[in-house]
Order: structure tokens, then sequence, then C-alpha cells
């Protein structure tokens, strides 16, 4: 069964999945105003830097009392790209990125009331992280949709078509990134962008076998080459990321056709189970290798 089969505008996580068209919703952006919030500044004992844009000074004033418009967002933005920013702006990403927590409880809160399943998040990017976005990718800040997040991890793939239904179904404003048909550089999971008060909240949802595969990726990437997660670093990872996600989405795929043929408890059911548990515990052994001992591990 197709992925976009699969899905479905069911409100509740146990209602029969409908197609993937039918619980689109909104995706144009909703930016209004951002009231910030007061907090724990990061500090930088460089100065602000010199040929500041005209007016920036008086942004930098204006926006720790009161609000922060969409252009003066992307200014910020701008300077952070280019490494012209100081302690002033530096104060001022904290307190953007710490407008988002409020919207981040909220839908925090309202999901683990509708799915029954824990969830795990950051109501707030780090400053780093979103300064490395920034000079990684061609976004506006403005246009950010990760800043906070959440996860859910569920079993397999029919449980994960529940979940996200029923997120569907509890928010006005919700738009889907399926990336189980088309994966990101081997990742595969459904990322769900909620708005809530005009702030966009990340929610991901990874079946099992999804997450244990993006924690390798993810572990790759930090003692090896960043740009593992991005589709760089050495051929032969490269490789086994890829042949790891290819036997992932198989076994998920075949998991789903046993059960939608009602074949869930007999032999063959039984021993692509077993196999799933096998190809989990692998993965996570070399996890578990690679913290205790990094690359050599595998010299």
């Amino acid at each position: 069964m197709g992925t976009r089969s699969r899905l479905m505008g069911a409100s509740k996580v146990g209602e029969r999945a409908a197609p993937l068209r039918s619980v689109r919703r909104s995706k144009r952006m909703l930016t209004g105003r951002c009231v910030l919030s007061t907090g724990r500044s990061i500090l930088m004992e460089d100065a602000l830097a010199p040929n500041e844009p005209a007016g920036f000074s008086e942004d930098i004033e204006s926006l720790t009392m009161e609000t922060l418009s969409k252009a003066r967002i992307d200014r910020l933005g701008e300077r952070l790209r280019g490494q012209a920013f100081g302690e002033a702006e530096l104060r001022l990403l904290d307190e953007y990125r710490r407008t988002f927590g409020l919207a981040y409880d909220r839908v925090v809160a309202n999901i683990q009331r509708i799915i029954g399943v824990p969830v795990s998040g950051r109501p707030a990017k780090s400053t780093s992280s979103i300064i490395e976005k920034l000079n990684r990718e061609s976004i506006r800040l403005s246009q950010m949709q990760d800043i906070a997040g959440c996860r859910a991890i569920v079993a397999d793939l029919a449980q994960q078509d529940r979940v996200v239904n029923a997120i569907v179904g509890e928010f006005e404003n919700v738009a889907i990134q399926d990336r189980r048909e088309k994966p990101s550089h081997g990742y595969r999971a459904v990322h769900l962008i909620v708005r809530v008060d005009g702030k966009p909240i990340e929610v991901q949802v990874r079946t099992s076998l999804q997450h244990v595969w993006a924690e390798m990726s993810e572990k790759f990437a930090d003692i090896i080459d960043p740009s593992i997660k991005y589709g760089g670093g050495p051929t032969v990872l490269r490789e086994a990321l890829d042949n790891a996600a290819t036997q992932s989405r198989l076994i998920e795929e075949l998991e789903a056709k046993l059960a939608g043929i009602g074949a869930v408890g007999g032999e063959i059911a039984q021993q692509l189970s077993e196999a799933r548990d096998k190809y989990v515990n692998n993965l996570h052994s070399v996890i578990r290798k690679l913290n205790e001992t990094g690359l050599e591990a595998f010299s």
C-alpha cells in the first residue's frame, strides 16, 4: 500500500485512513508580530560590528522593548548569516527564539493528550544551530519552521498514519511533509508544521525503524562528518546508510502489506518481526560502539 493512500483526515487515532491529499492544510506563512519574552541572554564579547545598516541600532532599541516585525527578523537573520554581528544581535536572537515557548507548550500538551504516545522535544533551537542553518541554507530567519519542535516515536507505519491524522484533526493549520516516499538523503519520517498563534512548531513522527536509522546518521555526522546528514561524507558510510534506509523501508512495507491482508499472526509475519528486531538491534549495536570508542570500533 502506498504512503499517500494510507494517510487520512481523521481526528482520532483509531479511525481508518483516507488519501494524503484530503488532510493537507494551508501552507500559507502566518507571521504576524512576535512579542518578545524576557530571559537569560547569550553574551558575546565582540562589539557591535562596524558599518551596521542604517536604522539597525533603532531596531535593537525598540525590539528589546516591544515587538519584532517580519522585516526586522529577516534583517537580523541577514546579519547573522553574514557574520556581521555582536552581542546585541545574539541577544535579540535569543529573545526571538524564546517567543516560541508558549506555542510549543500548547502543541506538545495537545499531542500528548490525543495520541497517548510519549513526546520529546525542545521549545527553542539553540542560537548556534539557528546561525548554522542560516549559513547552510538560503532561508530567511522568519521562514525557519523548526526553531521549536517535538517528536513522537511509534511502532510501525500504520500507527504513524493514525498519529499523523490525529494531529491533523486536532489543529486548524497543519502542513504535512511526508519524507517516506521521497526520503531526504535516506531520512524517512513524517514532519508536520503546526501553526499556533502565528508560530510554526515542527512535529516529527517516526517509526522505531526510522528513528534508529536517524540516530545512526546523527552519530556518524557528529563523529565523522556533519555533511553526512545532508548527503555528503565518505562514500562507504554513505552507501551503508543508504542500504540501511532501503532495508528499513522494505521491512515496514512488508509489515503493512501483511497487516492489510490480515496476516499479522502467521508464520511469515513472525519471521518478519524477528528480522525487524534483529535489524534494530544491529543498528543499536553500531550506535553503542560509536558512543564507546568512536571510529576505533570499525578499524
